[in-house]
């Protein structure tokens, strides 16, 4: 079941991703998420933001254990949907260039790689990737 984030929701996926600080209180304000459930746990996350007629995808992520089931394909076409309906006309995004399984996800929802952001992560490339929304 995929739900919006809700506030008592920060803590776990904050922990989920192993990053005390990624949300805050104030997140729900300024981004969009949502968390897929399993028996009761939320064990994936996805947030992005709507600026006008594009989105930005900041965050997808899956638990290692449920990984391979469609959770984070399940995640993307959630969002893809919201954005339809508010009238968004392509998605950007960042991903590392050595994250393969993240880069065949995304060039699997049609994504293309349209810029390389010159050691980004810590001395690695950044691939910029876009969507078309139709």
């Amino acid at each position: 079941m995929i739900r919006p984030l809700e506030l008592n929701d920060i803590e776990i996926v904050n922990k989920l991703i192993n990053d005390k600080n990624y949300i805050t209180n104030e997140y729900e304000l300024k981004k969009k998420a949502s968390v897929y459930i399993k028996n009761d746990q939320i064990v994936g996350f996805i947030s992005y933001k709507i600026l006008y007629e594009r989105a930005e995808l900041d965050y997808i992520f899956v638990q290692k254990e449920e990984r391979k089931r469609g959770i984070a394909s399940k995640l993307l076409l959630t969002m893809f949907d919201d954005c339809r309906n508010s009238n968004v006309e392509s998605i950007d995004l960042e991903v590392n260039s050595l994250n393969e399984k993240a880069i065949n996800l995304y060039q699997k929802f049609e994504f293309k790689i349209i810029g390389i952001r010159k050691k980004y992560y810590d001395g690695i490339d950044g691939l910029i990737m876009k969507r078309e929304i139709r």
